[in-house]
């Protein structure tokens, strides 16, 4: 039993008792939620009732005393978290189609308490041997995907895409810049469809905000690989100098998949450190279609995925996946020597806890080759969610959203009136043609359907824009993402009903 040595150590069986509690509220609560509507995100003001829910909870000053027990905490959290001013738009929802929000499979919840009671420090091999083992198996796998070669591939598991992307600018410019000298010169692309997570992270990794390069994309979104080569030229005969090359594995938007054998090509050729954002669409790799469409990825020196948005995960758990281990080493090596490591630590050594030898056995020390001293096993849950179902189930289910989206294409275009726009993968998007085709009365139908359907609580969408290549007018988008674990045929059938009504 475990020791009960002051008041911060409670009673075992009060801690079981109020964990099955836990459980049982979050169950609950997960099966209202899917059967709930998908929500309203409309109502930002400040005075509205949404803000409202979050000043009654507000306390100024911290409880001097304790809580009657965890059984009323859990009751507090329960009672407040009813309604849907309290829980806000619903990813749970089948009809929640606006953004890319995968859902949460209960499952995934349950090695929780386990893996927290063990807090394995996941930072260096030998404090966590077992369990950091089955991290790298997931990275191992995912690189393996992705058609990185063992054994100089590896990863390193993160809060979320974004963060992942930002480890990405961060390994692309100590790769160029390794003493941070001309990094005044710095200069990346991404597309004009790329993820906005893109820029602020280069702004974050001290590159200038005007080197951003934003290239621009044709009318399916994709980046436009000839104003690239051109953008490049540019600046190179500017004394500039290109090191990061952002190409999209499905865009946020419209789902699009950048060329990447082209966008490869002019990487190397400019020795240009080539990234895929893969938060919203790597996860079709594991299907035929998808690797079809990503032809080329294996060229690229790291990919992101989200498991978040993609295996059932609660948020938040991403993966950067290099080609080459010496890319996140460099990225990431520390020259610090802390007194309390003594001897351990050797500055003018390449590594700072590990060593090559332990590297090349697979036996990581993340200290070496990551930002984090302490570290949480985030990769266990992504290993638990593919043990659990294997592979080929989730392969299935990335079909299966695939099949969705083209029977919903095919549906909405039987729609007298409405006209589908450009989409990939598990995106679709349509708008309302007005009578006499004028692109502002065509935008306004279609932004007048948006609130329309958000108003009925059936389906949530969200909206996006292209501009049609021939008239170069720019048109509004109605925008839906069929990334639900709990998308079905229904889900189709619902949101044209809906669109109908």
């Amino acid at each position: 039993m475990f020791p009960r040595h002051t008041s911060l150590h409670l009673n075992p069986a009060d801690i079981q008792a109020a964990a099955r509690q836990s459980i049982e509220f979050g169950t609950h609560h997960y099966d209202t939620l899917c059967s709930a509507s998908p929500g309203d995100a409309r109502d930002q003001e400040v005075d509205g009732e949404v803000a409202k829910v979050s000043f009654a909870a507000a306390e100024d000053l911290p409880p001097s005393a304790p809580a009657p027990s965890m059984a009323s905490l859990l009751e507090y959290l329960q009672s407040n978290l009813v309604g849907e001013d309290a829980v806000g738009p619903n990813p749970h929802s089948p009809g929640f189609l606006g953004w890319v929000a995968g859902g949460v499979l209960p499952q995934a919840n349950v090695l929780d308490f386990y893996l927290h009671a063990i807090n394995p420090n996941g930072n260096v091999w030998y404090m966590a041997p077992f369990m950091q083992r089955l991290e790298m198996n997931v990275i191992h796998w995912f690189c393996h995907i992705v058609g990185y070669s063992r054994p100089r591939s590896l990863g390193i598991f993160s809060d979320g895409a974004s963060t992942a992307n930002h480890y990405a600018v961060i390994v692309a410019r100590q790769k160029k810049f390794p003493d941070n000298n001309n990094l005044a010169k710095a200069t990346l692309y991404v597309s004009k469809a790329a993820h906005y997570c893109i820029a602020k992270g280069s702004r974050m990794a001290g590159i200038l905000p005007q080197h951003c390069r934003i290239v621009p994309t044709d009318s399916q979104g994709r980046m436009r690989v000839n104003a690239l080569r051109a953008q490049l030229e540019a600046d190179v005969a500017a004394g500039l100098v290109p090191f990061f090359v952002v190409a999209t594995l499905g865009t946020t938007s419209l789902g699009a998949v950048d060329d990447l054998p082209s966008i490869a090509v002019l990487a190397k050729a400019f020795g240009c450190h080539l990234h895929c954002d893969g938060a919203c669409g790597g996860f079709f790799l594991l299907t035929e279609r998808g690797k079809t469409l990503m032809r080329g990825v294996e060229l690229s020196d790291s990919v992101c995925f989200d498991f978040h948005k993609g295996m059932g995960l609660p948020l938040a758990t991403s993966l950067l996946v290099v080609k080459e281990r010496d890319d996140l080493i460099t990225g990431f090596q520390s020259s610090d020597t802390p007194d309390y490591l003594g001897s351990a630590a050797d500055p003018s050594k390449r590594y700072f806890l590990g060593s090559e030898l332990e590297f090349d056995h697979d036996l990581v020390a993340f200290t070496d080759c990551s930002p984090e001293l302490s570290r949480a096993a985030k990769g266990v849950k992504v290993w638990w969610m593919i043990k659990l179902h294997g592979l080929e189930a989730w392969a299935a289910h990335y079909d299966h959203l695939l099949d969705c989206a083209a029977s919903a294409r095919a549906k909405l275009a039987q729609i007298p009136g409405l006209v589908l726009g450009p989409s990939g993968l598990n995106i679709v998007t349509f708008h309302v043609q007005s009578d006499d085709d004028d692109v502002a009365r065509t935008n306004a139908r279609t932004n007048n359907l948006v609130d329309d359907l958000t108003a009925r609580r059936k389906v949530l969408l969200s909206q996006a824009s292209y501009v049609e290549s021939k008239s170069g007018e720019t048109y509004s988008l109605a925008r839906a993402c069929l990334q639900n674990v709990a998308t079905t045929q229904a889900t189709v059938d619902l949101l044209v009903g809906e669109v109908k009504a």
